[in-house]
């Protein structure tokens, strides 16, 4: 399986500021930003936007593939969400960066997903990770053609 390393030139500004200076628990719960908080109809607004993305249940609940791969998928557990991350460290990078946001069970142990709660992301950021996992399970050809198609 080749996994696809993400250009952290593309990561959010967000999510840079927070590996580098970790937000206090009282700042991670405060609501300064104005975008809106993400929900399961963004997520599949988002998804079936990318290229070669279709919609197939996965484990009893919506679950998104570029060219058959699972890359994104509604959680069981109320407005969580299931993404695909690069590596585990890249995932344990993640959660760090904002516990309250990003955080893993130990059924993932080992494996590079990610679970977002999504009242606790924006918009911006949702599509922003819904691209990086989409990018770590397109074909190389797909891939190559970029998320969004033209």
């Amino acid at each position: 399986t080749t996994t696809a390393s993400i250009d952290p030139s593309r990561a959010s500004a967000r999510r840079q500021e927070a590996s580098l200076h970790p937000r206090s628990a009282a700042m991670q719960d405060c609501r300064w930003h104005t975008a809106s908080m993400a929900t399961e109809d963004d997520v599949r607004r988002l998804a079936l936007g990318l290229r070669e993305v279709t919609e197939k249940p996965s484990y009893g609940t919506p679950g998104f593939r570029v060219k058959d791969r699972l890359f994104a998928r509604v959680h069981e557990m109320p407005n969580v969400l299931l993404l695909r991350r690069p590596s585990v460290e890249d995932r344990e990078a993640l959660i760090s960066s904002n516990p309250a946001a990003f955080f893993t069970t130990d059924h993932y142990e080992g494996h590079p997903s990610v679970l977002v709660r999504l009242p606790e992301v924006d918009v911006d950021e949702l599509r922003e990770l819904i691209e990086e996992a989409w990018e770590c399970r397109a074909p190389v050809n797909v891939r190559k053609l970029g998320p969004r198609p033209e």
